[in-house]
């Protein structure tokens, strides 16, 4: 093959990877998991993560379990880091999911990276000096 060839190859390679990039993008689901601002005076865990991982996926169960048996007592929130990549940018979010415990005042308490079983969760706020 001679030149031209190859870089006309790799040019519709690139332009076939942006198409399908783009074309992923725009089937992916618009569900939202996001909560609202968490009540002054409650804890709060937000996750963050994406629609397309695995771990992540796995989180929204966990998530879902943890504001019905601690409603009222603790706040939880999701933010997809492919909508709000400015927020995941903001928080030093590397991973997905990353899950950030805060206490009553807003202030961080710990990080941790991949899935965290709700147990587990509540197991590092009490650590913290949490009760839920």
């Amino acid at each position: 093959m001679t030149t031209r060839t190859y870089r006309l190859v790799a040019g519709v390679a690139v332009a076939v990877a942006l198409a399908m990039t783009l074309a992923a993008r725009s089937l992916r689901p618009t569900v939202h998991r996001s909560a609202p601002q968490a009540p002054a005076g409650l804890p709060r865990l937000v996750e963050i993560g994406a629609d397309s991982c695995a771990p992540c996926k796995a989180m929204v169960g966990v998530l879902a379990r943890l504001r019905r048996d601690y409603a009222g007592r603790l706040a939880v929130e999701h933010i997809d880091s492919w909508d709000r990549p400015e927020e995941a940018r903001r928080l030093g979010v590397k991973t997905s999911p990353t899950i950030l415990f805060y206490d009553a005042g807003g202030r961080e308490l710990r990080r941790m990276e991949g899935y965290v079983p709700a147990d587990r969760i509540v197991q590092v706020f009490r650590k913290l000096g949490v009760e839920l």
